[in-house]
């Protein structure tokens, strides 16, 4: 039997992930559409401490694995650097744990091992939920939302037992870290309900910021959108551009992305004594978009003056244009962004940090 090696790069970024990424799972693709016999493994020799691993990628490679071995019945024989301190970094992150239990990645026990438990960022960490709807059901609005509201009466408490230490002596106030609770339940959510897929969660606090990553690898935007608002005929031809658009700002009537994404860039409408320098970022198939305060403000006023029930609009009269060049980090933290990306990934990542500086 063939063997196709994947090599995810140094995970350095989503970009990176993606970059590296995206031609292997082209050539598995093709190979299964072909009919050819293959098993896949992993090779992740190219990760370095010193690149600084992040943890938004490995969520979104567990993500991504966890499909690949479901598909291939068994878990990926996997290859890590004899580094120390990646490995360290992996179990301090519990990546080793989730990819043993459930059963993602297998590896030789005399290729992991020796490796410090010393956490240079205690408060930094790889979660799971695996309570997701199954992608047969067809489901209206309103009872996906209800689905949503059981689901975050559900996981809620378990989310906060797990992501307990993030929160441990961190001088946060009691309303911020209720905020940034529900708001990161209402992505878990999204990606158990509407993404109807396992969701892996990273999250991250530093002295000055928090960050947050919610990854899937379900049916994306357009399909979900598409499945929750048959009455809409515009939505048949839509890309994947107007798809994240779409599913960041129609809902209206519920707490939903809208309001969770509201919420991360308008924090002073709480009260909140911190920098409202809030960003969030979402990603679906081949598309980015980085929304700013800016340009969200921006998209929402437009938002109001389109009839889906008479025609789609275009992602430039929302956006702008695309991001196709390098741009200064002062005009993204001004303006924010959309690209695309050289090669589909499945699923959805939803990231968001804000400061917390006071």
């Amino acid at each position: 039997m063939d063997k196709i090696l994947i090599n995810p790069g140094p995970l350095t970024s989503f970009n990176s992930l993606s970059y590296h990424l995206g031609p292997h799972l082209n050539k598995i693709r093709n190979q299964y559409i072909h009919g050819n016999s293959f098993e896949i493994e992993l090779n992740l020799t190219e990760l370095n401490f010193n690149d600084k691993i992040n943890v938004s990628a490995l969520a979104a490679l567990l993500s991504t694995l966890k499909v690949l071995a479901d598909f291939q019945g068994k878990p990926l024989e996997t290859y890590f650097p004899w580094d120390p301190y990646v490995q360290g970094f992996l179990h301090n992150v519990d990546f080793f744990n989730i990819a043993t239990k459930l059963n993602i990645l297998s590896w030789s026990k005399e290729a992991v091992g020796g490796f410090s438990n010393y956490k240079l960022n205690p408060n930094t960490t790889l979660l799971y939920f695996g309570d997701n709807i199954p992608r047969h059901l067809n489901l209206s609005i309103e009872e996906l939302e209800e689905q949503k509201f059981i689901k975050k009466r559900k996981i809620g408490p378990n989310f906060i037992v797990r992501a307990k230490g993030l929160m441990d002596n961190s001088g946060l106030d009691d309303l911020f870290i209720d905020l940034i609770t529900n708001i990161t339940l209402e992505f878990i959510t999204n990606s158990l309900v509407h993404g109807r897929d396992y969701c892996f969660v990273a999250l991250q606090r530093f002295s000055k910021r928090i960050t947050i990553s919610v990854c899937d690898s379900g049916i994306g935007f357009k399909r979900s959108l598409q499945n929750a608002y048959p009455e809409y005929s515009a939505l048949k031809n839509i890309n994947h551009t107007q798809a994240i658009i779409l599913g960041c700002l129609i809902q209206k009537k519920y707490h939903g992305l809208r309001m969770a994404i509201d919420q991360v860039l308008n924090l002073d409408e709480y009260n909140i004594s911190y920098y409202n320098e809030g960003w969030v970022i979402v990603s679906s198939y081949d598309t980015e978009i980085r929304w700013q305060k800016k340009n969200w403000e921006n998209a929402k006023e437009i938002f109001e003056h389109i009839d889906l029930k008479q025609s789609m609009f275009s992602e430039k009269v929302i956006l702008g244009e695309e991001l196709k060049d390098r741009m200064p980090y002062d005009s993204i933290q001004n303006m924010g962004y959309y690209k695309k990306y050289p090669h589909k990934h499945t699923g959805t990542r939803v990231t968001f940090e804000i400061k917390l500086e006071k």
